[in-house]
């Protein structure tokens, strides 16, 4: 009666209301649970294996689309502070240029 209880527990197949009663039964019974364990354990590892591929794929996408944004915000930021610079450089050119005109006119008269 132990070692049948030990195999349902186990295999986790459980002890509920329905049990084998005759010794042949709980062979029958034990063999059969003892059988179903390498059902679930065969497929396990590839399963396992297989998810870990996906998951480690879905990393390094994340970790891919994380970097491209980064470097992206940081191109948009040196366009923007380019930009900024030749406008500032442009507009310190008119104001050169304002200056040397009221210079030469304040000359002039």
């Amino acid at each position: 009666r132990r070692s049948v209880l030990g195999t349902i527990t186990i295999s986790t197949v459980g002890y509920g209301d329905i049990a084998p009663k005759t010794t042949p039964g709980k062979f029958v019974g034990a063999a059969l649970a003892l059988l179903g364990l390498p059902l679930i354990a065969i497929p396990m590892p590839l399963i396992m294996s297989k998810f870990d591929s996906y998951y480690q794929n879905v990393k390094q996408r994340r970790k891919t689309n994380e970097m491209s944004r980064k470097l992206l915000k940081e191109a948009q930021l040196e366009v923007n502070s380019t930009a900024m610079t030749d406008h500032l450089q442009s507009q310190w050119t008119v104001i050169r240029e304002e200056r040397r005109n009221n210079v030469m006119d304040n000359a002039r008269t």
